[in-house]
Order: C-alpha cells, then sequence, then structure tokens
C-alpha cells in the first residue's frame, strides 16, 4: 500500500514541468506532505531549486492568520486545519447556490466557515446554517460573535439524533481525515438530509498518505448503505491555511519554506436518494478531540494538554524528542504514543508525575495575567513560557 502510495507521488513528481521548483511541486502533489516530497525528489535524484519565490519569503514576514481569528488557536491533537478566508469565501457562495434563498445548512466541524459567516453577517442569511462542532472552547466563542445556530456536538453521535434527521438541504462536513471520522460523518450527513439533498464532503488528495484511494471505495460504499450516491469527486478545490503546530514542525525538521496554503483537498459530493432509518449511534469520534485522557490548560493563546491517566517512565520531566517540537505532523509516526503533555505549537513532554504537573499548570493559569506573571523557575510555567516563544516565532501570537 505504502509501494502504491510512493509510486503514484512519483509519478506526479515525475510529470512536473521542467525547472519547476520545491514549491511548484509541493502545489501539483495532491495533497503530500512536504517532508515526504523532499524525501522522494532527494530518492529520485531530482535536482530541485528549494529557494522559495519571493512571495513566499514576503509572507514568512506576516502574522499567520489564525493570529486575527476570534477562534482558540488548533491543537495538534485534535488535527484541525481550517479553510482559508479564500476557501471559505468559496463554499459559502456554493452553499448558497446549493441551498438557495430558503434551504438550511449544516456545518459539521467547519468553524472557519462559521467565523467567516460571523465577519459578513450582513450579507448572509445566518439563521439558514447551523454549525455543529465538538469542542466547547471554539463553541464559546463564536457565541459571542454571531447569532449563528451552533451546537456543541459530537458529529459521530447525530446519525441517531431524531431531531435533526432530514432537516437540511445541504451539509458541508470537513472531517478529520482517517476513516471512521469519515464514515461517521457520512453516516450523520445522510440522516440529517431531505431526500434530495447534497452532501459536501472534504477529503484528502489522493497523494496524502498511503492507502487513500481504498479509503475512498469503501467511503462510497458506505455512502450508498446509508442512502447516498455519488455525484462528483472535484479534486483540489480545498486550500487550507498551515495551523501553528505544523509551522513549528515544519521548522523542528529543518524544511524549506512553503506557502502557507500548501495544504490542498478534495470535495467528494453525494446526492441522497432514499431514507434510511435503521443507522444506529455510532462510537464517539474520540481520534478527533480525546476529551476523556487530555485536561487543557489555557494561558492567553497558549493551550497546554496532560494525558493525567498515562505516567512516563522518566525521573523528571524532559522533552519527549531531542528537538522539543515533534518534527512531523503525521498521526502515524510511533513517538507520538510515548508523550504526556502536549503544546499548541507541537513541543511534546514526557512527565512521571502528570497530576503533580496538571495541578501546577492549574495554579499558574488561575493567577496568569500575560507572560510576565509566569514564575521561570517553575516547570510548569517553563512549557508555558517556550510553548509561547515558539507561538511568536511561527507568527500566531503577537510578541511576549
Amino acid at each position: 500500500m505504502e509501494q502504491d502510495n510512493l509510486a503514484y507521488l512519483d509519478a506526479l513528481l515525475a510529470a512536473a514541468p521542467e525547472g519547476a521548483g520545491f514549491n511548484d511541486l509541493v502545489a501539483s502533489a495532491q495533497g503530500a506532505d512536504p517532508a515526504t516530497i523532499l524525501e522522494r525528489i532527494q530518492a529520485l535524484g531530482m535536482t530541485v531549486d528549494v529557494e522559495p519565490p519571493r512571495a513566499v519569503l514576503d509572507e514568512q514576514r506576516r502574522p499567520l492568520p489564525y493570529s486575527r481569528s476570534l477562534l482558540p488557536l488548533p491543537h495538534p491533537l485534535d488535527f484541525e486545519w481550517r479553510f482559508s478566508a479564500t476557501c471559505a469565501r468559496t463554499l459559502i457562495e456554493r452553499a448558497r447556490s446549493v441551498a438557495g434563498p430558503s434551504g438550511r445548512v449544516a456545518l459539521l466541524a467547519t468553524p472557519s466557515i462559521a467565523e467567516r459567516l460571523a465577519d459578513s453577517a450582513a450579507r448572509n442569511n445566518t439563521a439558514a446554517y447551523t454549525l455543529f462542532e465538538i469542542q466547547r472552547s471554539t463553541c464559546r466563542a463564536l457565541e459571542q460573535h454571531t447569532t449563528l445556530s451552533i451546537e456543541q456536538r459530537d458529529v459521530a453521535t447525530l446519525a441517531a439524533d431524531q431531531r435533526v434527521r432530514e432537516q437540511f438541504t445541504l451539509v458541508l462536513a470537513d472531517p478529520p481525515w482517517y476513516l471512521p471520522s469519515l464514515h461517521a460523518f457520512v453516516r450523520s450527513g445522510s440522516q440529517m438530509l431531505h431526500v434530495g439533498g447534497t452532501l459536501q464532503l472534504c477529503i484528502p488528495g489522493l497523494a496524502t498518505r498511503p492507502g487513500i484511494d481504498r479509503e475512498r471505495e469503501q467511503l462510497v460504499i458506505e455512502a450508498r448503505r446509508v442512502g447516498l450516491a455519488t455525484e462528483a469527486v472535484e479534486q483540489g478545490v480545498l486550500e487550507y491555511d498551515s495551523p501553528p503546530f505544523e509551522q513549528s514542525a515544519f521548522q523542528a525538521a529543518s524544511l524549506p519554506l512553503v506557502e502557507r496554503t500548501w495544504r490542498s483537498g478534495d470535495i467528494i459530493r453525494f446526492r441522497k436518494l432514499s431514507p434510511h432509518a435503521d443507522l444506529v449511534p455510532t462510537p464517539s469520534m474520540q481520534i478527533r478531540y480525546e476529551a476523556s485522557r487530555w485536561t487543557e490548560f489555557q494561558f492567553g493563546r497558549s493551550r497546554i494538554r496532560v494525558d493525567t491517566a498515562r505516567t512516563a517512565p522518566v525521573p523528571a520531566l524532559r522533552p519527549a524528542v531531542a528537538s522539543v517540537v515533534l518534527p512531523t505532523v503525521s498521526s502515524r509516526d510511533p513517538r507520538r504514543a510515548a508523550a504526556n503533555v502536549w503544546t499548541t505549537s507541537n513541543q511534546v513532554y514526557l512527565t512521571p508525575d502528570p497530576h503533580k504537573l496538571a495541578e501546577s499548570l492549574r495554579d499558574a493559569m488561575d493567577s496568569f495575567d500575560g507572560a510576565a506573571s509566569l514564575d521561570a523557575d517553575n516547570e510548569a510555567a517553563r512549557i508555558v513560557l517556550e510553548d509561547l516563544r515558539r507561538l511568536t516565532q511561527v507568527g500566531a501570537v503577537e510578541k511576549i
């Protein structure tokens, strides 16, 4: 399976026009990670200019779009990427076109769409939209700035909720890009749609990771089982802003600079042809937000999570990797399993006493009034200060 994926990526790279630079290859690689692309370039013996174009250099001097967002910064454990402003505008226009003046639209795990609607409330009928989002902090941030209907829900449970059954003309869904979550969103989306309604499901490009082609086949089969017919696959229509944790990981991996909107995705469009009444509740979608395992502490824009259920076999707090920042965002990296402390900037630590660290973080949070209020001699405070420093370095927060 992995060899098939690499062969497909190699073919994409080989088909690039002569003189294409590294950023050009990333843009045309159908979602493949820049680190993987660099590895394949080296394995194939290709000579490629890795110097970033001027536009990318200029972009790096500006803050990340996330720094201006009213939403909390994404945490790496949530596997959350948000649409770029351009992509969000396009998706809203598409939603208007599909739903028409009287149709209702369900937004499943698309807070950046909700944020865009809040920004342009005067030009949009926000009453037609309902956001279903699992993270409490995201819902609270949006509720303060929009009249959009917002429900804090695990999308996986909506398939069995009679209150939302056949209530929507359009469902726009952006699940975590892993098969259990994709299936859960398809099941819930089908139940929420009127017969004749449309599900627009955001999915990874074919080169994103091994096995995507087979996952798509399974997804189409599942969709058919729940009354959905596949209408089209739209390649490369999605554009995501690279989150701070990914920017931090790229720096730790010493990757060449790439455009911040390098990550693309596809939309698979389904039409609901028949009702499907016998769906049963699906397991909670824990791949996206493992709230039962991790306790979160917020310090301004910094979000520190501790797995209090798991100790680490170390004598004292220490980084889980030599670089402190895990230099990848892939869920397949085996080093992820060891860490029991995780920060917004993808820093990972091991602690032998997570309960004690959690208590220390809670005390520091209670008295937090900016970075200057943190005691640098306290190990919990040092984690926060290092996270804030790293977030500043990647342009996600103002200087501390």
